[in-house]
């Protein structure tokens, strides 16, 4: 028996390399842009070596958190999906994807920048025992 998907093969459309091309382009930074954000990079990792904190780090640089956040969403697999096997899949689409292949959803834990473990302790000690009675 002969399947459907064993012989088809998709013609790449117009739409897909006009994509890739754009994709190709090494970004919207200038040559003076890309020697900021170096010197900026080599900055942030003399203040890492220091046991400066990140937020800190991202103040006195004058750059945003936000660029710290490496999770993997849905949008982000479907690019690197359409990158890596020019198929186009919707965020969607991506979902169904691990559950497909038996992998189980994982939340990554959420922790504070300033957080103190001995107070956290200290805490749970004394005020959640009067909480809790």
């Amino acid at each position: 028996m002969i399947r459907a998907t064993s012989w088809y093969t998709p013609v790449p459309r117009a739409s897909d390399t006009l994509v890739r091309g754009l994709c190709d382009r090494p970004g919207p930074l200038t040559a003076a842009g890309r020697v900021r954000r170096e010197r900026a990079r080599l900055q942030a990792a003399q203040m890492f070596e220091h046991d400066v904190s990140p937020v800190e780090v991202a103040h006195d640089l004058r750059v945003s958190t936000k660029s710290q956040d490496q999770r993997w969403t849905l949008a982000r697999v479907a690019t690197l999906i359409g990158r890596l096997f020019h198929v186009r899949y919707t965020p969607r689409g991506v979902s169904y994807l691990p559950h497909r292949l038996g992998y189980a959803p994982q939340v990554p834990i959420h922790r504070a920048a300033g957080r103190d473990e001995a107070k956290i302790a200290a805490w749970c000690a004394v005020t959640w025992a009067k909480v809790r009675g």
